[in-house]
């Protein structure tokens, strides 16, 4: 009987479907939600990967400097360390109303559209490879990243995601689309893929993306409010 109470209790993991519906509203979620949505996360991954998980979860749940308000001033005083996840969360809540996310992406000023781009492809890529790229809502916005590489000034990654689309898209057209992937079926296709040869290429570029954005908001701060 205790047993099964205990596996009742259990977090049920998420299928990709569920996953990606979660990742929608996650900056609406309360906080019991986003307890609720870590633990089904974590009970998403194999075990190995779930302390790896909840340490870098833990990391990320300090204070962070938010930008409020896009402003020149408000842009000059955002740390370094702080200048990605600041921008990217001011973009995303700007998103998270939006139905056509790429249209609403697109009403943003350049510089903003610059850096959430390359973040999320970088995130995506050295979170799960190439492969996680495609495979997450992230790649309807796909077409627009290689520019944003190009204007960050990594045009190797830019010139990399060029070829690496023309695999995807042919990848996707053999690929069923069922009406809900299951995190196993997604684990399945890296034994599939011909993406994941680009992991170890991007990975460094990637690294540098960081430094490229500091440099890029020196030399373009207009382009961030306007």
């Amino acid at each position: 009987m205790c047993h099964l109470m205990q596996r009742a209790m259990e977090p049920k993991p998420f299928t990709l479907e569920e996953l990606n519906a979660a990742n929608a509203r996650i900056q609406s979620m309360s906080e019991d939600e986003l307890k609720e949505y870590r633990e089904r996360l974590y009970a998403s991954l194999p075990p190995e990967a779930q302390e790896t998980l909840r340490r870098l979860d833990a990391v990320q749940q300090q204070p962070r400097t938010e930008l409020v308000a896009l402003t020149r001033e408000a842009l000059r005083s955002l740390p370094s360390d702080d200048l990605e996840y600041a921008i990217c969360t001011y973009v995303d809540h700007h998103l998270a109303a939006r139905e056509d996310v790429q249209a609403a992406l697109q009403e943003l000023p350049r510089g903003l559209q610059v850096c959430y781009l390359s973040f999320i492809f970088g995130m995506e890529v050295m979170n799960g490879g190439v492969n996680q790229f495609f495979w997450n809502p992230s790649a309807s916005m796909a077409s627009l990243v290689p520019a944003a590489l190009y204007e960050l000034g990594s045009p190797e990654a830019a010139k990399l995601l060029e070829q690496i689309m023309r695999i995807a898209e042919e990848e996707a057209k053999r690929r069923p689309v069922p009406a809900s992937f299951t995190i196993e079926e997604f684990m399945a296709s890296y034994a599939e893929t011909e993406l994941n040869k680009f992991d170890d290429l991007l990975c460094p570029l990637i690294e540098k993306f960081p430094q490229l954005l500091r440099q890029y908001l020196r030399d373009h701060e207009d382009s961030f409010l306007q």
